[in-house]
Order: structure tokens, then C-alpha cells, then sequence
């Protein structure tokens, strides 16, 4: 799967800078099988209370993981790019 990603900047990110992951595909059980797999390797998606940060946001279904770590994002495509 081929994956663009990209550094996400703007005013409306309080918390720091994003990075996105953008990729192309059809196959839901490809895309179930990413969501488990985040949710494996970096617990479940969303802010989290006890680091006060959002490690990934969930929008696989539309193609699209969102990452506030840029050592997560590189261990992704490191997984899923083809």
C-alpha cells in the first residue's frame, strides 16, 4: 500500500504539531487489520489522560491516521508502506 504522509501545521493545533498518514484502501479487512494493529502498538486511539497527549486519531475507514509522535508515524510506514 502506498502511503503519502506529511507534516500537519497549524494554528489550530494546540497541542503541538500532527503527521499524517494518507493511503488508498478498499479492503475493509486491511483497514480493520491497521486499526488493530495501532491499537496494539500504541494503545487505543484519542487523548490520554495520564501523558496528556493524542498519541493517534482513528480515521482508517476514510484512509487517514493521525499521529502526535513522529516516531509513530515513521514505525507505521516502516509496517504498511509497500
Amino acid at each position: 500500500m502506498h502511503i503519502h504522509s506529511y507534516l500537519m501545521t497549524s494554528a489550530y493545533q494546540p497541542n503541538g504539531p500532527r503527521w499524517m498518514a494518507a493511503f488508498t484502501n478498499k479492503n475493509i479487512d486491511i483497514t480493520q487489520e491497521i486499526q488493530q494493529w495501532c491499537y496494539n502498538a500504541f494503545g487505543p486511539p484519542g487523548f490520554k489522560v495520564n501523558t496528556d497527549e493524542i498519541r493517534w486519531t482513528d480515521s482508517a475507514v476514510r484512509g487517514e491516521i493521525i499521529f502526535g509522535r513522529e516516531e509513530d508515524l515513521m514505525l507505521f510506514m516502516l509496517k504498511w508502506q509497500t
